[in-house]
Formats: structure tokens, C-alpha cells, sequence
């Protein structure tokens, strides 16, 4: 991710079928939104600007949250869960 200027990046929101989400997408983007730009503009001195973009959409994972807590503990497992 580069470290200034502008930076857009999209927020997907998962749960799963062993810990189903409890709030709204749109729930949680309120609360991310202003507290991740504060974040980054303060870590980078305010030479990045940037602009989430969120699906509001839960989308459900395949496996249980325990298989996917596994997975991403080496990075061949975190690659095979993003594809």
C-alpha cells in the first residue's frame, strides 16, 4: 500500500457459520471509518489520504471461524484463505 496520497481500499465484512454477525455492516463502517482515516493520516503526518470504500453485504466464510484462524498463521494458509 503506498504511504501518500491518495489511497483507496475496499472493506469487506465476513462472519461465519459458527459466529454469525450481531451488527450491520453499516454498523460497523460508522464506527471504522472516521477512527481508520484519523489513524492514518496521524501515522503519516497527513501525506495520506485515505478513502474506504465498504460492501455492505455480510458475506459468509466457508469454514467455521476456528479453520479460518488457523489458516492464516503461515503465509501459504493467509494466501489460500484470501483467494
Amino acid at each position: 500500500m503506498r504511504s501518500t496520497g491518495a489511497v483507496r481500499a475496499k472493506v469487506l465484512f465476513v462472519d461465519f457459520p459458527d459466529a454469525e454477525a450481531v451488527k450491520t455492516p453499516q454498523q460497523l463502517a460508522d464506527l471504522l471509518a472516521p477512527t481508520v482515516h484519523d489513524f492514518f493520516d496521524a501515522v503519516s503526518y497527513g501525506a495520506m489520504d485515505l478513502q474506504l470504500a465498504f460492501h455492505l453485504t455480510w458475506l459468509r466464510m466457508s469454514q467455521g471461524s476456528s479453520h479460518d484462524a488457523a489458516a492464516i498463521k503461515t503465509y501459504a494458509g493467509h494466501r489460500d484463505w484470501i483467494k
